[in-house]
């Protein structure tokens, strides 16, 4: 298990653990100390997170480049296309695939499946799930990609001291999952979509040579992670937004 997974379960684990506890004492008359407990549990969790703070904001260009005489690439049973041709380096392991061409850039794919899944589970915390539905609704409920999407929306200010135990339980939920998608150094986020995919964007700051992050999503909600890292060299550019747009499109998943 990566270090990532490792640490989103982790936080996951101890918030579903805390709801529990809630869902518990909403019967106990007179908890204010619960209260005070869950407003602080959530300030600390993502405390020196600044990622959490980013809005979804629109895509700043929606046409898709041209990719030429790329290559398709298929990692994992995933059919991907990328803008340059000749490989210089490649390594697979368990959970996922690196790539890197000559002259160009590079990609890691991580295939989650539902590994990652954010979402409560009946069969496990009876109580949380049902509370979660109630209060996110069934829509956001029916899929991971639909609960990442309200996790996404979440801020900070969110969990507040006049807000009822339960709902700083499911909003402080919501922050962790986007704490745990989101990697620290994001400028930018976005929802994308294209083809078989659709999920989420997240950009280096402005002039940097950072990777671009990406969530994705198939019909089937199977879920991957794809990393799109920039040229190493200076001359031979960056990703513009047309050519990620382009690759998330070109993407088959596995039937």
């Amino acid at each position: 298990m990566s270090d990532r997974s490792s640490r989103v379960l982790r936080s996951a684990g101890r918030v579903v653990g805390l709801l529990a506890v809630i869902y518990a004492g909403l019967w106990v008359v007179g908890l204010p100390l619960m209260h005070v407990l869950t407003w602080y549990e959530a300030r600390n969790l993502v405390a020196g997170e600044p990622a959490v703070r980013l809005r979804i904001e629109p895509l700043p260009d929606v046409s898709r480049a041209d990719l030429g005489d790329g290559a398709t690439v298929t990692k994992l049973g995933y059919s991907i296309w990328f803008p340059w041709k000749t490989v210089s380096k490649q390594q697979d392991f368990k959970q996922g695939s690196s790539i890197a061409f000559v002259h160009g850039g590079g990609a890691l794919l991580l295939e989650w499946g539902h590994s990652l899944d954010p979402r409560p589970r009946k069969e496990e915390h009876p109580e949380v799930e049902a509370m979660s539905r109630k209060m996110l609704g069934d829509g956001v409920m029916s899929s991971e990609y639909s609960f990442v999407d309200r996790a996404m929306q979440a801020q900070p200010e969110d969990v507040s001291l006049w807000h009822s135990r339960a709902r700083n339980g499911i909003d402080t939920m919501l922050l962790v999952d986007k704490m745990g998608t989101m990697h620290s150094k994001v400028a930018n986020l976005y929802r994308i979509a294209g083809g078989h995919m659709r999920g989420f964007e997240m950009t280096p700051v402005a002039g940097s040579r950072g990777p671009i992050q990406l969530e994705l999503f198939d019909e089937k909600d199977q879920r991957i992670e794809l990393m799109l890292q920039q040229p190493k060299a200076v001359e031979d550019g960056t990703w513009t937004q047309a050519e990620v747009n382009a690759v998330v499109a070109s993407i088959v998943p596995p039937e």
